[in-house]
Order: structure tokens, then C-alpha cells, then sequence
């Protein structure tokens, strides 16, 4: 967020989100704990399914009070692809940009497919990103 207001700063730049103590910094007031979503394991991972749904259901609902000209969607696959889904039911016409793509090149690489239909947009962090996940039919960069 500060560097696209060093780079563009021709563009009025706000930012709402779910996010942790970095972001608060660039004034995005989080309606939730992101600690909430920081899960590891799989009894945890199903202890916390409905807390997660909920999470989901209150991302979408301020994606649509908002009415944001894109929505980026950081890391952890299981919140943010299920988010992203929903938010595309929602908002269809808001481009979908997902910052760190799932190393499918190391493991499920069907998740590439997944991804593919689901965002508009793919930034990697990884050199081996943008050509397996173009491959899938989504632009990478």
C-alpha cells in the first residue's frame, strides 16, 4: 500500500481490508482479528470451519458496502479462495487480483486450475509462477 502511493501517487488510493498491524499503519481499520485465520492442522483447521465461514461471510459483506475498484487477495488459499468465490457471486464485475499463488509446482497442482477460474489476476512472487499459471489461462506477473 505505501508503494503504490510512491508510485502512482497521481491515483487516489484508499484501502479497506481484513489485515494485521502493517496495514493498520496505512490506516486500514480491519473489522476482525486476522489472528483469527492464522490456523495450522488439520483438528484445528476443522475446529475452526465456522469461525472461517463467518470471516468469509463478514469479507464479502464489507466488499459489497464498499464497493472497492478491485479487491486483492493475500495468501492463505483456504480463507481467500473462498472469499474470493463469493465476492465474484457478489461483485461480478470487481477485478479479482490474488498476491502469492499457491506453490502448485511443488504440490496439488490442480489448485492452478482452481485459481485460474476463480481470479482475474495472479502477482508471484516466484520466477517459476507466471509460466505454469498462464498455462491455466491466468495472467501472471
Amino acid at each position: 500500500m505505501a508503494q503504490l502511493r510512491v508510485q502512482a501517487p497521481q491515483i487516489d488510493s484508499s484501502f479497506v481490508g481484513i489485515g494485521g498491524a502493517r496495514m493498520a499503519e496505512q490506516g486500514v481499520k480491519s473489522p476482525f482479528d486476522i489472528a483469527q485465520l492464522s490456523i495450522l492442522g488439520l483438528v484445528e483447521g476443522l475446529k475452526a470451519l465456522p469461525r472461517v465461514t463467518a470471516r468469509v461471510k463478514d469479507t464479502v459483506a464489507l466488499a459489497v458496502a464498499e464497493k472497492p475498484d478491485a479487491v486483492v487477495l493475500i495468501d492463505s488459499w483456504g480463507f481467500t479462495l473462498r472469499a474470493a468465490q463469493a465476492i465474484r457471486k457478489a461483485l461480478p464485475g470487481v477485478p479479482l487480483i490474488k498476491y502469492v499463488g499457491p506453490q502448485v509446482w511443488a504440490a496439488r497442482p490442480g489448485r492452478a486450475k482452481t485459481l485460474a477460474g476463480t481470479v482475474d489476476f495472479l502477482i508471484a512472487l516466484h520466477p517459476m509462477d507466471p509460466p505454469f499459471f498462464e498455462a491455466h489461462g491466468l495472467k501472471t506477473v
